[in-house]
């Protein structure tokens, strides 16, 4: 019976028993050689630029509604359930960059609004930091014509090495002509690595991430107007830990 089912199933799917000419490494495998070959295509770079022209940038996002990992329920309860919005009301995304000297630069910070700009009755309440850039959209995710601006404004026009991840918004045309006038050559950290290999996603990110959603639960914006307290609570927790 089950040989009937198997010769069926193979005529209905036009399956036949074939010969392999081809692989498909596991994907820890496949990322674990990714992992290795990496290095050989950055080291030589890193000896023709000083680490004074050496930048990484990345993003991160906050969802601004926090489910704490704690609640009251009955004692002896086996299954403790945390209720949550099926969707945040406010997202930020944060774009952080660095240079392989140590130096930080200003943290571009994007709002999620409905307009896709920040109200004014929010907007002139709001202290902004000389280490925070403020933009907003209606997605609160950012966008290659952000990248653009902001890598426009901050860096020079010099001889300088950009190493950035395979996102979507990193590869447009846009981003390559910024960087092409920038003088700046790029290498991009192959897919699945960036966790491994990758300055901020490695080091700086989830650490930053860890002690901004300390500060976020810590702070009661309550005592913030309640116009921006969103805004501004925002604003603190990332000049803060930036």
């Amino acid at each position: 019976m089950r040989s009937e089912w198997w010769e069926g199933f193979k005529t209905r799917n036009n399956l036949a028993y074939r010969k392999v000419n081809a692989s498909s490494l596991k994907p820890l495998e496949r990322e674990a050689e990714l992992v290795r070959d990496y290095p050989d295509e950055l080291m030589p770079l890193l000896d023709i630029y000083p680490s004074s022209t050496i930048y990484n940038f990345d993003e991160t996002r906050f969802d601004w509604d926090v489910c704490s990992k704690h609640t009251y329920d009955f004692k002896g309860a086996q299954r403790v359930v945390g209720i949550q919005s099926a969707k945040a009301k406010h997202s930020i995304t944060v774009m952080l960059l660095i240079r392989a000297d140590g130096k930080k630069f200003p943290a571009l910070l994007i709002f999620q609004e409905k307009t896709g700009k920040i109200p004014f009755r929010v907007y002139e309440h709001l202290t902004i930091p000389n280490n925070i850039v403020v933009k907003a959209n209606r997605t609160g995710y950012i966008t290659d014509d952000m990248i653009s601006d902001y890598l426009r404004t901050v860096l020079t026009k010099e001889r300088q090495l950009i190493i950035m991840d395979q996102a979507t918004s990193h590869k447009t045309d846009r981003i390559v002509q910024a960087l092409s006038d920038l003088q700046a050559q790029s290498i991009i950290i192959p897919g699945g690595c960036t966790k491994h290999v990758q300055p901020l996603d490695a080091i700086v990110i989830a650490n930053f991430k860890r002690k901004a959603t300390q500060f976020r639960v810590d702070t009661n914006p309550s005592k913030l107007k309640e116009d921006h307290k969103e805004a501004e609570t925002s604003r603190l927790l990332i000049d803060s830990k930036w």
